[in-house]
C-alpha cells in the first residue's frame, strides 16, 4: 500500500510511505542498518509500486524522494491481557496492530471511555475494586478493538506480494470492498464516544 500526503503549508513537499511485508530483521541495529541503503529501499519501493503501475506519478514520487526511513510495524496477538489489578492498559499498548488509517480515534476513543468508566464506578460509589471498572471498560471495548484487529490483518493481506495478476485483481476489488464496507466505517466515524451508552 502506498500512501502520499502533502506534509506542509505550501504543498511543494510530498511525504510517500509504503506499507510493505518484509522478512523480520530481528534487532533495532539490523533495521538501523537495512534504512542506511538508500538505493535499495528506493529500488524496491518503485518496484513493488511503479512497474507497471496505472498511476504514473508514482514513479517520479518515489524517485524523487529525498530521504526513507524504515519503521517495522509489530502486532500484538488477538485477545491479549490488557489490565491487571492496578493497571490498565490503553491503545497500542493493549492491542497494537498494523496501521490501517483508525488507529489515532482508536487511542482517543480508548481514552474517552475509559475515563467515564473510572467516573462511572466513581458515580456508583467504586463497587468492588478498580478492577470492576476496568472489567466494565474492556467489556465495552474488547469486540470493537476486534473487528479493527480483524480489518487490519485483511490490510495486510491486501498489501502482501501477490504477484502482477493478484495486484491488479486487488487494484479492482478494493474500491467495492471500501464501497460495500462503508457503513460500518461510517458508524465509527459518526458515534460520539463522550455520550455514547456505556452500559453500565
Amino acid at each position: 500500500m502506498l500512501l502520499t500526503s502533502w506534509h506542509e503549508p505550501t504543498r511543494k513537499s510530498v511525504y510517500v510511505g509504503a506499507l510493505m511485508q518484509v522478512p523480520d530483521i530481528g534487532s533495532r541495529d539490523g533495521w538501523k542498518a537495512a534504512g542506511a541503503d538508500q538505493a535499495k529501499i528506493k529500488s524496491d519501493i518503485l518496484e513493488r509500486f511503479a512497474t507497471d503501475s496505472v498511476l504514473p506519478a508514482i514513479a517520479p514520487l518515489v524517485e524523487d524522494a529525498q530521504d526513507f526511513y524504515l519503521w517495522p510495524v509489530f502486532t500484538l496477538t488477538k485477545g491479549g491481557k490488557w489490565a491487571t489489578e492496578r493497571t490498565m492498559l490503553l491503545g497500542d499498548a493493549a492491542h497494537a496492530m498494523p496501521p490501517q488509517g483508525e488507529a489515532t480515534g482508536i487511542v482517543f476513543e480508548d481514552t474517552v471511555l475509559f475515563a467515564r468508566s473510572l467516573m462511572r464506578w466513581v458515580e456508583l460509589g467504586k463497587p468492588e475494586t478498580m478492577k470492576w471498572a476496568f472489567d466494565k471498560y474492556e467489556l465495552l471495548r474488547r469486540a470493537r478493538i476486534e473487528v479493527a484487529f480483524d480489518e487490519s490483518q485483511s490490510v495486510i493481506t491486501a498489501v502482501s506480494d501477490a504477484g502482477w495478476l493478484g495486484y491488479r485483481i486487488k487494484t479492482l476489488v478494493i474500491p467495492w470492498f471500501i464501497w460495500w464496507s462503508r457503513q460500518h466505517r461510517d458508524k465509527n466515524f459518526i458515534e460520539d464516544v463522550t455520550t455514547s451508552e456505556l452500559g453500565f
